[in-house]
């Protein structure tokens, strides 16, 4: 069953929306990049390859992934390569312990 998918009406194509989403998406990461935060300095010591899954901890249903791919590309030089292997789309219900992603890079 699929619900509540804006994806045709809230597009990473939209300037403004785009917007959004960086502001919301570069702040966190900016503070890790910075050294502010000592788990990532901690855990990222040199450039390492990684592959990961995103598991639910509880039923929901999956929104996001669409903003999520737009900020990787548009940030590949602090990103690299991170890519989503597989996700499910957006406004797909889920069940706890449902893999969610697989995201490398």
């Amino acid at each position: 069953m699929k619900t509540h998918n804006y994806a045709a009406v809230l597009k990473p194509a939209n300037k403004i929306y785009a917007g959004v989403i960086l502001n919301h998406l570069l702040g966190p990461l900016v503070a890790d990049i910075a050294g502010l935060d000592i788990t990532t300095d901690a855990v990222l010591v040199g450039a390492k390859k990684i592959k990961a899954m995103l598991v639910a901890k509880e039923s929901g249903i999956f929104a996001g992934i669409h903003e999520v791919k737009f900020f990787l590309s548009s940030q590949r030089k602090i990103c690299g390569s991170v890519r989503f292997v597989k996700s499910l789309d957006d406004g797909v219900a889920f069940k706890k312990g449902a893999v969610l992603a697989v995201i490398e890079g």
